[in-house]
């Protein structure tokens, strides 16, 4: 016959006669059951609420960006069942990335384009979206021009292809590249 409630949030059952908190004890703050049975009769128990164990994860910094065969540092905040925040919990998370690999929480990736990384603490996991750039421009290829010009006539525009230790097309640097002709001749920089 007894009606029984929790505080400071939670739901009890009549039928059971259990009660389930819906978040965990914070800063020293305990739930607390109470039994009524009329308006005279009460009694009360101090019920402790730890936190569950990780069901989920969230990888950050979500939809970033990273250098080609550049080190990028992710972290990872762990959630329980009930989408209670259990904190950082990137110590503990094991880190990889599609088309790279992770030293700890440090990723790297080397072929630009979309990537995934991705955190496991347990059954829990977690992604993160990411997008690698090409990485400085060590190699470039001359495109473009004129395959023979007779003396004195410009060829036509050449245009200067950029690619990254790894092969990532960095696209058109021709106007951060220098032209020049040999055994003699003049470039215009600005055509």
């Amino acid at each position: 016959q007894a009606t029984l409630t929790i505080s400071p949030d939670g739901t009890c059952s009549a039928v059971s006669h259990t009660c389930t908190a819906s978040t965990p004890d914070v800063g020293g703050n305990t739930h607390t059951v109470t039994a009524s049975l009329g308006t005279a009769n009460t009694a009360s128990a101090v019920l402790h609420v730890q936190r569950g164990a990780v069901a989920s994860l969230v990888i950050s910094p979500d939809n970033s960006t990273m250098t080609a065969g550049a080190p990028s540092t992710f972290t990872a905040q762990g959630f329980d069942a009930g989408g209670n925040s259990l904190g950082d919990v990137t110590a503990e998370t094991i880190f990889a990335v599609d088309g790279g690999s992770c030293d700890a929480n440090a990723c790297t990736a080397t072929s630009a384009g979309s990537t995934t990384v991705h955190g496991y603490d347990g059954p829990a996991t977690g992604t993160a979206a990411v997008t690698v750039l090409p990485g400085k421009v060590t190699v470039v290829r001359l495109q473009g021009g004129s395959a023979t010009t007779s003396a004195g006539v410009a060829t036509s525009a050449y245009q200067v292809e950029g690619f990254d230790d790894y092969g990532n097309d960095a696209g058109d640097v021709t106007p951060m590249a220098t032209l020049a002709i040999d055994p003699d001749g003049t470039c215009d920089q600005t055509a």
